[in-house]
């Protein structure tokens, strides 16, 4: 899911479903979510090219017979959200993955288990990875918005490079002098001789100042250079000195990746974002669009094995709508070519890594459903197999779904522009319920009543604008409900099921609260010292205990909110975007963004993590069945027995 407001991926968790006994607690999650998902960089073993590793949202995985099946492989990683992987050529036992907020992570069995380090680096989000081809600890990686960094001790320890402050989107190394590296920015592209300490940008028959995807060096004529800028590629014949365009043929100007053949420098295959592969024979001169009902159009990564030109994989979002996952439980999003590139098969089988925004049991049914950013999807096997279900969802950017505690067959989805979608018969058809609401707003906080399945509220993650709207009959029509709220994103709302009257808004403005049906509001932050909240929850035993999960931690109110006290002792990731409390009331369930799970058994006097088999940085929501907890996490959905 894209980033937006800081609390964009909450989704609230499912009041009917909260109400659960109390469980004892076993050793760890399991995945049971939808296969396959987005990969995000893929590289191949030097020495054993059977062997494969693939960076997802959900951790690491090897392959160990040239990608036909995978296995996670994340043990020691403090993040699951890699973006870019790289085997060391002079080592093939340590790998290297880039991560989104933690740094730098580092193997040196094979992926066996993992370190992690960001120590010197200002800006944790990494995009672009390059190591040294004769000293495995020798690496640099292009960040964010800091440039590039370099370490010489293995990625324990990171420091500036020479290139600061820019957005380095690709790094490139000539592997016949490693001290010579390209580096390709957000405007333009640069060349280092002397290990990185010093850059030159290079400009010589290149569009000025470009934003530039992809740069890419010909392992046998390592003068031989590609970039992929906004609009185009461009070739030099001598190491960057000048540059001639090299693109008849593309017809998707948008080109992300670049793979050159080990062998054969006259063969290149590039990645766009619409067009799907070109491929070319002739040094860039013509290229042609490879034809495949397999392959997806947006190819954000290409890879060839460095050891046989004719092995290439390909990573890219495919199925209806993009999806990166079979619609009926197959694998997307890793595809692997054994001619060159000329025709392709998917691949991917154990991975499981597709970001899920929400998650729902209906017990009576016996199904599991899930959301995502593609789409609402439900398994009758305990997740085993999947099925799409989106006939009549004409947005399948799904933000927040609910049961109608009632009748859970009826389901409301809350998306990213297409509005607030309906079914009544357990998610097989869609209807659009969203008469009265503004057009093409994220639809965050939405909620049935627990005493009146009539009565819905939804939140908009907006700003400037009434973010608050009503239902009494079931979604089909709303009313504009924001009076005494600010114009700021609502994100999360709970109706106290002892007085429906009571309603709870957790807002990027602290927690509001009305007395009257949301007639009018009224802020609550005595003692809320961090107002960006994410979602309130209320202890069933007691509904003048309330919980507002916000991105300094958890806070607690024992008077409806009127006072609140800090309750996040032990919480040490604070940014804390779902929460579920069980029957009891003493057991609390935290999900964050950036450490997992948190679970308290003291009615949030202390937390501990509750992470072990869990792979997933960001915690979108929770639900609970009579016996498990199952949590909706950026690296898929995942199961556990409850505590």
């Amino acid at each position: 899911m894209r980033a937006r407001v800081a609390a964009a991926s909450l989704i609230v968790a499912f009041t009917a479903l909260l109400t659960v006994p109390v469980e004892a607690a076993t050793t760890r999650w399991t995945p049971d979510g939808l296969p396959g998902g987005g990969v995000s960089g893929v590289a191949v073993d030097p020495v054993n090219p059977s062997t494969v590793y693939a960076g997802t949202n959900g951790g690491a995985y090897r392959s160990l017979d040239a990608g036909a099946s995978w296995r996670l492989r994340s043990g020691g990683l403090t993040t699951s959200e890699l973006t870019t992987m790289a085997v060391a050529p002079s080592d093939h036992l340590t790998v290297y993955a880039g991560t989104t907020w933690a740094g730098v992570a580092r193997s040196t069995d094979g992926g066996g288990t993992w370190t992690t380090s960001g120590s010197g680096l200002n800006e944790t989000h990494i995009y672009a990875l390059a190591v040294d081809p004769t000293n495995r600890d020798v690496a640099y990686v292009g960040t964010a918005a800091g440039g590039v960094f370099k370490s010489t001790d293995g990625g324990s320890t990171w420091s500036a490079d020479g290139l600061t402050n820019h957005f380095v989107k690709s790094l490139a190394i000539d592997p016949s002098a490693p001290g010579t590296l390209y580096a390709g920015v957000t405007d333009g592209v640069f060349k280092s001789i002397d290990g990185g300490a010093a850059w030159l940008r290079l400009s010589n028959g290149l569009p000025s100042r470009s934003f530039t995807n992809a740069v890419a060096v010909a392992p046998a004529a390592p003068a031989t250079v590609y970039v992929a800028i906004e609009g185009g590629v461009y070739r030099s014949s001598d190491g960057g000195q000048s540059w001639s365009e090299a693109d008849s043929g593309i017809t998707d100007p948008n080109v992300r990746t670049i793979a050159i053949d080990p062998t054969a420098p006259s063969t290149v295959l590039v990645g766009t974002d619409f067009g799907g592969v070109f491929m070319t024979v002739d040094d860039g001169q013509t290229w042609t669009q490879v034809v495949s009902s397999v392959l997806p159009e947006d190819i954000p990564s290409l890879t060839i094995d460095p050891t046989n030109g004719q092995i290439v994989y390909a990573s890219g979002c495919a199925g209806p709508n993009q999806d990166c996952f079979l619609a009926d439980g197959g694998t997307w999003g890793l595809f692997r070519s054994t001619d060159g590139g000329h025709s392709w098969a998917q691949i991917g089988h154990g991975i499981r890594a597709v970001d899920t925004t929400g998650v729902a049991v209906d017990t009576a049914r016996g199904t599991l459903s899930l959301a995502t950013g593609k789409g609402f999807y439900w398994s009758s096997d305990a997740g085993r197999s999947w099925h799409a279900s989106n006939g009549g969802l004409t947005d399948p950017n799904i933000l927040t779904m609910v049961l109608d505690p009632f009748d859970p067959a009826t389901i409301y989805l809350g998306t990213d522009c297409g509005g607030v979608f309906k079914s009544t018969d357990a998610g097989a058809s869609w209807v659009l319920a969203s008469s009265g609401l503004p057009a093409c707003l994220p639809w965050y906080g939405l909620t049935v009543d627990p005493t009146d399945s009539q009565v819905l509220y939804a939140g908009a993650s907006v700003i400037g604008a009434a973010p608050m709207y009503k239902s009494v009959n079931g979604g089909a029509s709303w009313a504009r409900r924001s009076v005494g709220l600010p114009q700021l994103p609502v994100l999360s709302v709970v109706v106290d099921p002892s007085s429906s009257s009571t309603v709870y808004a957790a807002t990027t403005d602290g927690v509001y609260k009305s007395m009257d049906g949301a007639a009018s509001w009224i802020r609550m932050d005595n003692g809320l010292t961090n107002l960006l909240v994410n979602v309130v929850a209320l202890d069933p035993t007691d509904p003048q205990i309330v919980y507002a999960g916000t991105a300094g931690g958890v806070f607690k109110s024992t008077d409806g909110a009127v006072s609140w006290t800090a309750s996040s002792f032990g919480l040490t990731t604070t940014d804390t975007r779902s929460l579920a409390i069980l029957e009891d009331g003493s057991t609390l369930y935290a999900g964050t963004l950036g450490g997992g799970v948190f679970l308290s058994t003291n009615a949030g006097a202390t937390w501990a993590p509750w992470n072990s088999g869990l792979h997933g940085d960001l915690v979108h929501a929770f639900a609970v069945g009579p016996s498990n907890i199952y949590a909706a996490t950026v690296g898929g959905s995942f199961v556990r027995p409850l505590a």
